[in-house]
């Protein structure tokens, strides 16, 4: 265990902030109708170097709309997600202990919009990607928006930015998370902790491991380490 006292927490938003979903791409997509070849492609290409991350979006996008989505489908979607239990009670603790707060996610901008209208007035950093749409509601574009490396695929090198922007050391950083994505960046920070993790590679990669589903029961882990400082 890393022995250094906190200065940061960070925070997924898919599956760890707002639950009853995975990956956000992957839920639109399957209500949207895209098929597994058509994703596996264009992550293949991704993956493989052939495309940016914002060509990627742009691609992904440009197939919703070929499909006739709009914005009120993305809303239909967006309400079967909710709020993690303890999630405003335990960032409000957070904050009243002064740690520096922020969303290093996958996600997209309309579900925090919809689903947690106030999380921008609690976290200093919000590192969320954007989808575009015209007064048709029609998707247009992506947007990386502000990506510390525009790479949301690579959580540990955004980290890293993140630390060369504010100062901090990846030891002094907190980050819970859940899933794949998250693997680096729990290695990579001074305390990962794995919530409800839905993937073995992130329950292994942490140092601690919340299986309840209230966000609240990460504030031990958190505060105790602040404690050392």
């Amino acid at each position: 265990m890393k022995d250094t006292g906190l200065k940061a927490v960070g925070f997924d938003v898919d599956g760890t902030l707002i639950i009853n979903i995975g990956y956000c791409w992957e839920t639109f997509h399957d209500r949207f109708g895209v098929s597994q070849k058509i994703r596996k492609r264009l992550k293949g290409r991704y993956l493989d170097g052939q495309i940016t991350y914002k060509q990627w979006g742009s691609k992904e996008i440009a197939i919703w709309r070929e499909l006739g989505v709009k914005r009120d489908d993305f809303i239909a979607v967006i309400k079967s997600l909710r709020l993690v239990d303890g999630a405003i009670e335990t960032l409000n603790v957070l904050r009243q202990t002064g740690l520096y707060l922020f969303i290093l996610s996958g996600t997209v901008s309309i579900i925090l919009e919809e689903v947690f209208p106030t999380h921008a007035s609690l976290f200093d950093r919000v590192a969320v990607s954007h989808i575009l749409f015209d007064d048709a509601g029609r998707p247009v574009d992506f947007d990386p928006g502000h990506p510390l490396r525009m790479e949301r695929e690579n959580k540990a090198a955004e980290l890293e930015s993140l630390c060369q922007e504010t100062g901090f050391a990846p030891e002094q950083v907190a980050f819970v998370g859940d899933n794949d994505n998250d693997v680096g960046v729990l290695r990579a920070s001074g305390l990962g902790i794995a919530f409800c993790p839905r993937s073995k590679n992130a329950a292994c990669a942490a140092d601690a491991v919340v299986e309840i589903p209230d966000l609240k029961y990460v504030l031990p882990h958190i505060l105790k380490r602040v404690a050392r400082q």
